[in-house]
């Protein structure tokens, strides 16, 4: 964190005059709950341009209010509302509205009918701009307090004197901010990057509603020390992929995926992606996946040397599926069905469809699994998917369709499955760039005359492209130089844009919100992530559970919240310290006290699958008062755990989940790294 302000003054010292950095910086330190630091670069913003920008006027409000000076909390958000005209900002009425309500906390109770009927105009305002979101039923309800209590002008009793009041209660207040952020790629109509753009040349607009843009960086990737997180001491476990303070840009995985592919295509990618690597230092950032019949699996994590991905891809190997991708270095003879290439060529037709409709699931779940892995990595993310692909339908039809078309269900779609995964890798940051390891075909595939257009390129390729156009991502195929296919992608993010706004008020509801942008400058494509998802209230208890035995089963460890356990060992006694920061666990700012509940779990597991254990799951309600909080994002919150390690066992799992966004945390650790008697 300290690393990322002094860049952003150094950016200020050096372009005084441009605002995007401000932003920047004051999201930084709204983040951070600096609340002093949030002030001071507000307040240097508005001197800057007091015309021009109302959220900066609502960010130094936010700042005076959360540190408890009301008058000038009030004196700036009532500025910013005079040069809101548009009512771009309605969260400048609901929080003069909440600051009003807290002045009449603390008034007398004959003044806090006055402070509460101002408050409840605010409020109204505020409804009527932003009807549907999810604060409306926490200002309805306080409004409705508000309005339901008696006026302090009582009719006079019978000696003449009005009736004595106790005037309003105090009423709790509530706040909540949500700041999107989304990576953009710029590029000219020769396919180079544009470096030069400012903030005034974007639009952005959410669910169709145009956004003010509230931070604006632009990010070039520079030679830097490696990324990885600080050595830890002996017994401490962790699942962070990058220490705090690194820098957010320039993170890649590598998915060599033979369990799509045949073998020949695969090693040939295999060898392409060597001569890639060894041209290159991946400083720490690039990370190495493989997916085959066994399964997905993790190969380098991120802080691996170039020479350690070197010797594991020039090693690796993987089996496809019984019923893989069509190969277009493969002749279709007719056997089995036009978009597989099954191992057995007299394979029932019912067969191949289940090792198809299995070969789709798998893929997507392990795609799933990827983006919940890397999404702890700072900023953009670049997965570089080598494959042949997968299609989304599987064609179930049976000999004699032609003649019988209406003999049984065309086939089974697959569309909501692939969503489920454009909102895992969407809500991770993660860009998708498949590279078709088939290169270009060889001979001639004939379309089967009963599924027209059955051609393998017809089944996959569209796919391919669907994953990179709703990720920010390029597709490459039809081409044999699969190594510029790969280092295209890898640099492709060597000059990102940074845009940060605040989600629409009136539209914040569960469920999908669409990101548009527009650049105006003619000539210029962009490419950035379709969207991002609101997650709907917490889960049943029997779906929390769910959620958590799904990642201890994951081959990877999920980083959505960072972990840090420490662990004793004293024979088949283990004692856990469970640590996370309450800033990445979701908790509700209500008044003075942050709130929200959290799941804290373990499990062990063995390598035989066959000796299973149970996963010791807790629901943990927070309410943390301000200085609680502060020193909790210093020191983390801790979950001690004493556990008896079972027969059997070789490692246990630690996992925290966010009652809130249902974000999981999850740490691996080997009971044969555990140091003790």
């Amino acid at each position: 964190l300290d690393a990322a302000r002094k860049s952003y003054e150094a950016a200020i010292r050096a372009q005084p005059s441009h605002t995007d950095y401000y932003f920047e910086l004051a999201g930084l330190e709204q983040g951070a709950q600096n609340w002093n630091g949030l002030i001071d670069i507000a307040e240097r913003l508005i001197k800057l341009n007091a015309s021009d920008y109302p959220e900066a006027y609502l960010l130094c409000a936010t700042g005076y209010y959360q540190s408890g000076n009301l008058d000038r909390a009030e004196e700036r958000v009532r500025a910013g509302e005079k040069l809101d005209a548009s009512q771009q900002s309605p969260k400048l009425h609901e929080l003069l509205g909440w600051i009003l309500v807290k002045r009449g906390n603390q008034a007398s109770a004959m003044e806090r009918r006055r402070f509460f009927d101002v408050a409840a105009e605010e409020f109204r305002e505020y409804l009527k701009a932003a009807p549907a979101t999810t604060h409306t039923t926490e200002v309805r309800t306080t409004l409705s307090e508000i309005e339901g209590q008696p006026s302090v002008a009582a009719p006079p009793t019978e000696s003449g004197q009005p009736a004595a009041q106790p005037g309003p209660p105090p009423l709790t207040l509530r706040s909540t901010v949500t700041l999107v952020q989304v990576d953009v790629i710029a590029r000219d109509g020769q396919g180079r990057p544009v470096e030069d753009l400012k903030q005034k040349d974007f639009e952005v607009t959410d669910n169709g509603k145009p956004r003010q843009i509230a931070s604006f960086v632009v990010e070039k990737i520079l030679p830097t020390p490696p990324a990885t997180p600080r050595p830890t001491a002996p017994n401490v476990f962790t699942n962070r992929i990058a220490d705090a303070n690194a820098p957010r840009a320039g993170y890649a995985a590598i998915l060599m995926d033979w369990f799509n592919t045949g073998i020949g295509n695969t090693q040939r990618a295999r060898l392409d992606a060597l001569k890639v690597l060894k041209g290159m230092d991946p400083n720490g950032k690039v990370a190495l996946y493989s997916l085959d019949r066994e399964g997905l699996r993790l190969v380098n994590e991120f802080g691996s040397s170039r020479a350690e991905i070197v010797k594991s891809i020039g090693s690796l190997s993987g089996a496809a599926s019984p019923c893989r991708a069509m190969q277009l270095t493969e002749l279709y003879l007719g056997a089995g069905r036009p978009e597989t290439l099954c191992d057995d060529p007299l394979m029932p037709p019912q067969q191949v469809a289940f090792f198809l409709k299995a070969r789709i699931r798998d893929t997507q779940e392990a795609l799933q699994i990827i983006a919940k892995h890397l999404s702890g990595a700072p900023g953009r993310k670049s997965l570089i998917w080598i494959s042949s692909g997968v299609p989304a339908f599987v064609n179930e039809a049976p000999d004699g369709a032609a003649t019988f078309p209406n003999a049984q269900a065309p086939g089974t779609k697959f569309g909501e499955a692939f969503d489920a995964t454009f909102r895992s890798l969407n809500n991770a940051g993660v860009s998708v760039y498949p590279v078709d390891a088939r290169g270009l075909p060889v001979g001639q595939i004939r379309d089967d005359p009963r599924f027209p257009g059955s051609a393998m390129v017809q089944f996959t390729t569209p796919i391919m492209d669907e994953f990179a156009s709703r990720t920010g991502g390029v597709a490459f195929y039809g081409r044999n130089n699969l190594d510029d296919g790969i280092r295209q992608a890898l640099d492709d993010s060597s000059v990102t844009y940074l845009l940060g706004y605040y989600a629409p008020q009136d539209d914040s509801r569960p469920g999908f919100h669409k990101i548009g942008l527009k650049v105006h400058r003619e000539g210029v494509k962009l490419r950035y992530r379709e969207g991002y998802s609101v997650e709907a209230a917490a889960a049943a208890p029997e779906d929390r559970r769910a959620q958590l035995s799904r990642a201890v089963l994951a081959p990877v460890d999920a980083t959505a919240i960072p972990i840090e356990v420490m662990v004793e060992r004293k024979q088949n006694a283990l004692t856990l310290r469970i640590t996370v920061k309450p800033g990445s666990l979701g908790l509700a700012h209500i008044g003075d006290r942050w709130r929200g509940s959290i799941d804290v779990a373990t499990q062990f597991v063995s390598v035989r699958p066959e000796t299973p254990f149970t996963l010791q799951f807790e629901p943990v309600d927070l309410d943390l008062a301000e200085e609680r909080y502060a020193a909790a994002e210093h020191d983390g919150l801790v979950f001690p755990k004493t556990l008896d390690v079972p027969t059997g066992a070789d490692r246990v799992k630690a996992l925290v989940r966010s009652g809130s966004s249902g974000d999981i945390g999850s740490v691996t650790i080997p009971l044969r790294e555990i140091a003790g008697k």
